[in-house]
């Protein structure tokens, strides 16, 4: 607790990014990677630089089992990174644990909350300069760390 120093990664776009959701400019971006495990009965929606550019985010989409897995590709220009804790008394767990040799942060639901409107997980993996985000609702806890080590 307390205040935090931030540092500047060293990290930097290697180019000019371009917002667009074409796969075959996205796929040309050194934040890409489509997961070695998807669910079998998971298939890629759609792709998009979200709220960036190519060079700094980017976000795939997966539709499947009538739910949605989001999986974000983030490049960390300043480091700590940030996360948002749930209230101590909510419908959240937050837990940390390693991720294929990374620091890893997972947020989900507690196996016997009542509430369905929290019934969300984010797996979160910060290798290096990249900083992976793996989210789905209803999504089991397993499930999506199993996703998160199969793009490190």
């Amino acid at each position: 607790m307390g205040p935090l120093t931030y540092e500047r990664t060293g990290a930097s776009p290697s180019k000019p990014g371009v917002v667009s959701s074409d796969p075959a400019i996205l796929r040309e971006s050194p934040l890409y990677r489509e997961p070695a495990y998807m669910p079998e009965d998971y298939a890629l929606n759609s792709m998009d630089t979200f709220d960036g550019d190519s060079e700094t985010i980017i976000r795939l989409v997966y539709t499947g089992n009538a739910h949605t897995v989001e999986i974000y590709r983030v490049l960390m220009m300043e480091l700590p990174y940030d996360i948002n804790a749930p209230a101590e008394d909510g419908d959240i767990v937050l837990e940390t644990r390693e991720i294929s040799g990374y620091p890893g942060v997972l947020m989900y639901p507690p196996s016997d909350s009542p509430s369905r409107r929290a019934d969300f997980t984010d797996v979160i993996v910060i290798a290096g300069d990249i900083r992976t985000t793996v989210r789905g609702i209803d999504l089991d806890l397993e499930t999506a760390v199993h996703i998160a080590e199969s793009l490190q």
